[in-house]
């Protein structure tokens, strides 16, 4: 008997396809949010280390990295975001 693989492409192209729609929510932040999100969950510095970091208050980055969260979150969503789910990828959004 084959095996049906079928289940698993299905699940690597959705992974493939959540991953170019987040990459390009992502970009469509600002500079100090995207900023905020590449090293607290990117890199894992913590609030303190980031605030150092960038010479601002530790509340200041715990609100930055709060809205950018909530504003990936609403942009990921296809009810509530402007990325469709099926929005064609332009070529230089194919390569990460």
């Amino acid at each position: 008997m084959v095996p049906d693989h079928s289940d698993l492409v299905a699940d690597t192209v959705d992974g493939d396809r959540r991953s170019q729609l987040l990459h390009r929510a992502y970009r469509s932040l600002g500079r100090q949010d995207q900023e905020v999100i590449a090293l607290c969950v990117l890199e894992d510095m913590t609030t303190a280390e980031v605030s150092e970091l960038l010479g601002i208050p530790s509340g200041t980055v715990k609100s930055r990295l709060s809205r950018a969260k909530r504003r990936l979150s609403q942009l990921m969503n296809p009810q509530t975001g402007f990325l469709p789910p099926t929005a064609p990828l332009t070529s230089e959004e194919e390569t990460p």
